[in-house]
């Protein structure tokens, strides 16, 4: 039987979603099942489609994009997919369809049987990302204004999928509850933990290699977070908090890149945290630094889910963030993280109350207590979060709607 994975990027583009997309494929594979990834083409050199799971196919962006404003992007992306996915489908005739994408999956709901598509939004347009930031200078005003308007056309796509779909999956119930405040209704949204890579384990040798690539004594904590380094991620607080914290026997690694690189390190710079905080681009051994870190931090005020979550647990390293809290914030830290066991949820959404948390972390780090924490990260994941009890839930869904 034959599987397509719909989004705009493939898995050469370092990212959660990207993630999630590599290791359905793969997971899909090992059931027994004709894997096929469609993705738009990258207008760059960098091609990694080469691998022995799974095909992917590549559909080419508008031709009109270069030549009509930005504005309208979203909305020409989906009437040039609208054809271009037609093609593809006719041509592969699979199965079942999986989407991981707004635009896409309002797009094949015209021509394609709903009850054999499943529908996994990312997040919901509407109350992560249309809310107007602050602005520095005049630049970045019409650079906000542009990416508003572009997510108003997304959002809008995205809500008529929601309501045209049979079948959407949501990896955690902070989801769930954004999509019944977006719709009204839940009665088809099933929410279904993700898995986690086999790559993400405890460290178990004693190697050292991101303390000694950032020159790290052994008896030092490093607080790590790993993702996109955008507003909703909340970094600048995270490096305030650090700041306010004990931080003088630590080290925060960042590891990404986003929109507001420049101003964090700009921060760090006139805070003089720059000989105990490090900035490290996109990596893709992320796994290494999970494995290093003694606390790993997700400040983040909008989370759809966070696979990064899932990833630093399974490496054995507890996490420190925010729970959901009305008007301020909407994660699913309090879903994953247990208070005390496998890491500490800030008591509100403030500067102090992540303080407070980091300096707990300080207080408990090395102890028995720690070592303890440490363990049940890694069972506890391992046990609760699979790729293969992911894809046999959806899979069982779509089979018995045929």
């Amino acid at each position: 039987m034959k599987v397509i994975i719909l989004h705009r990027n493939s898995f050469d583009v370092i990212g959660g979603v990207e993630s999630t997309i590599y290791y359905m494929a793969k997971e899909l594979n090992n059931l027994g099942f004709e894997a096929i990834v469609v993705a738009k083409k990258r207008t760059d050199s960098v091609q990694q489609d080469n691998n022995n799971f799974c095909k992917v196919i590549r559909y080419k962006p508008s031709r009109y994009l270069k030549k009509a404003t930005v504005l309208f992007h979203p909305y020409l992306e989906y009437k040039n997919a609208f054809k271009d996915l037609k093609n593809i489908i006719l041509h592969e005739k699979p199965d079942f369809i999986i989407s991981r994408d707004n635009l896409l999956s309002y797009a094949i709901s015209h021509y394609y049987n709903s009850n054999k598509i499943v529908y996994i939004p990312l997040g919901v347009i509407k109350y992560y990302n249309l809310k107007r930031k602050e602005t520095e200078n005049i630049k970045s005003f019409i650079l906000e204004l542009i990416r508003y308007i572009q997510l108003k056309q997304e959002s809008f796509f995205q809500l008529k999928a929601l309501k045209k779909l049979k079948h959407i999956v949501v990896f955690s119930n902070n989801m769930k509850n954004q999509i019944y405040h977006a719709i009204g209704d839940t009665t088809k949204v099933s929410v279904v933990h993700p898995g986690v890579a086999e790559k993400f384990i405890p460290m178990n040798t004693e190697k050292t290699t991101i303390r000694d690539e950032f020159s790290i004594p052994t008896n030092k904590k490093i607080f790590l977070f790993v993702g996109r380094v955008v507003r909703e991620k909340n970094i600048r607080m995270l490096i305030e908090a650090f700041k306010k914290s004990n931080y003088k026997d630590s080290y925060l690694i960042i590891v990404g890149g986003g929109d507001d690189l420049e101003y964090v390190k700009n921060m760090v710079e006139k805070l003089q945290l720059t000989k105990n905080v490090f900035f490290t681009g996109f990596r893709k051994d992320t796994e290494l630094f999970y494995r290093e870190a003694s606390f790993f931090v997700l400040p983040s005020y909008y989370e759809s889910f966070g696979n990064v979550i899932l990833e630093a647990m399974a490496s054995g390293t507890p996490v420190i963030g925010f729970k959901t809290e009305e008007g301020k914030t909407l994660t699913a830290v309090g879903e994953l993280i247990e208070n005390e066991k496998n890491g500490f949820v800030c008591e509100n959404y403030s500067l102090n109350s992540l303080v407070r948390a980091l300096n707990k972390a300080h207080t408990i780090y090395g102890t028995a207590e720690y070592k303890k924490m440490r363990k049940y990260c890694a069972e506890s994941t391992r046990l609760n979060f699979s790729w293969n009890k992911f894809l046999k839930r959806i899979l069982n869904v779509l089979q018995n709607e045929v």
